[in-house]
């Protein structure tokens, strides 16, 4: 590696010392990972969805024993972490793989230390490597398209049912007949489009399903899902507490546990399937009887949809045309339930309203015809209504600008 990657590469330290969290799960070992801890992966072409959780854990190093990019599709799951600023490290090896979770090892450059050891060298992940990489994968991107194709017949063989008559989702007991649903994903995106659906939630007041680390950003908005499901290790405990319906998604064929959820003694179903925990989510939705279903957190490109993966663009594809007459986008719902004329504009307007009136009763021959008719205490009593009229609306006013505030 030279001077000038280092110069040019996500900021990496010279020298780190953390403690090691891996597993057999990427997902699982960035629910363990804490701020300054250094993560170990196994994964050739690092997906978004298991950057962005390794990101919202904060470690201080990703270490991939696998590249991170392998040339088949143009992954994002790279450029996910260096816009976190958070250093990447792959094609380690397996060496890194037989270390301990807690163990201590030291990151400088692309070598990996145990105890002053030298146990893995491996290849930083600068920018312009990674734009090389990503250059030369969008070359894959029609033999992964045709991977896509190729897989298909296999996949519907398994989840036929599913996909048309929800059968397997039976256990799953939640009505949202008539409701419109909000499937909140893992990705940070979700964030962004949890805010810019505000006026949405608050007039509709939707059933809301948390996807694994989805859970997280239903909590900061302020907000309880209603059912939960995906990568239940990224569930924090209080989301688990709330009382929504817990769904453990495992593969199919495969009967699953969860000894977190039994020792905290909470009841969950399981379902297991080969589809990508958000297509779960879309489907419950849609046997629960939703009118509308808004995905939160989706792919928005190409780049994006091939990032699934062969099982995650067959799932994503069939899912989309089952619930396609349900499915709106959360960029659409927005613009729906955007209010178009600011509140505070239609307060002003109603003050002014009542000003003239008042003025129009003072100046002109008609509006002081009435108040001598009034007399003597006519116009004390109108002056005071009118004042405290518009006392009101301007306290309304100012209570509604602390509220959109908040």
């Amino acid at each position: 590696m030279s001077s000038n990657d280092r110069a040019e590469s996500t900021p990496m330290v010279e020298s780190y010392t953390g403690r090691v969290r891996l597993g057999d799960d990427p997902a699982v070992v960035a629910s363990q990972v804490e701020p300054g801890d250094i993560a170990v992966i196994d994964l050739p072409d690092l997906d978004r969805t298991t950057a962005y959780q390794l990101a919202d854990a904060q470690p201080a190093v990703v270490l991939n024993s696998a590249p991170s990019i392998t040339g088949r599709y143009p992954n994002k799951g790279p450029q996910v972490l260096a816009e976190a600023g958070i250093p990447l490290v792959d094609e380690l090896g397996s060496s890194v793989l037989g270390l301990q979770n807690g163990q201590k090892i030291k990151v400088s450059g692309g070598k990996v230390y145990l105890a002053d050891r030298l146990i893995a060298t491996g290849q930083v992940m600068t920018d312009s490597r990674r734009e090389a990489a990503l250059a030369q994968a969008r070359v894959g991107m029609v033999a992964q398209l045709e991977s896509f194709a190729a897989n298909t017949k296999q996949f519907l063989q398994a989840e036929q049912e599913l996909l048309t008559a929800g059968v397997g989702l039976e256990k799953v007991e939640v009505d949202f007949k008539d409701r419109p649903v909000l499937v909140v994903g893992p990705h940070q995106q979700s964030v962004a489009e949890l805010a810019e659906l505000k006026h949405f939630i608050r007039g509709r007041r939707p059933a809301i399903i948390a996807v694994g680390a989805g859970a997280k950003h239903i909590q900061n908005a302020g907000l309880k899902p209603d059912l939960i499901t995906g990568n239940i290790a990224a569930v924090p405990d209080q989301s688990l507490r709330q009382g929504a319906q817990i769904v453990l998604h495992s593969p199919r064929l495969v009967q699953g546990k969860d000894s977190r959820l039994d020792s905290m003694g909470l009841a969950y179903t399981q379902v297991s399937t080969g589809i990508t925990d958000l297509d779960l989510a879309i489907l419950i939705a849609l046997k629960a009887g939703a009118d509308t279903i808004i995905p939160l957190g989706e792919y928005t490109s190409w780049d994006e949809f091939l990032d699934l993966g062969r099982r995650g663009m067959n799932s994503s594809f069939f899912t989309h045309l089952s619930a396609k007459s349900k499915l709106v986008s959360p960029q659409v719902m927005a613009k729906t339930y955007r209010r178009p004329v600011k509140i505070g504009y239609v307060w002003m307007l109603l003050l002014a309203g009542l000003m003239s009136i008042l003025a129009g009763l003072t100046t002109t021959p008609f509006g002081k015809s009435i108040l001598l008719l009034t007399e003597p205490y006519g116009r004390i009593v109108l002056v005071a209504a009118f004042a405290l009229i518009a006392l009101n609306i301007v306290i309304a006013a100012f209570s509604t600008l602390r509220r959109k505030q908040k």
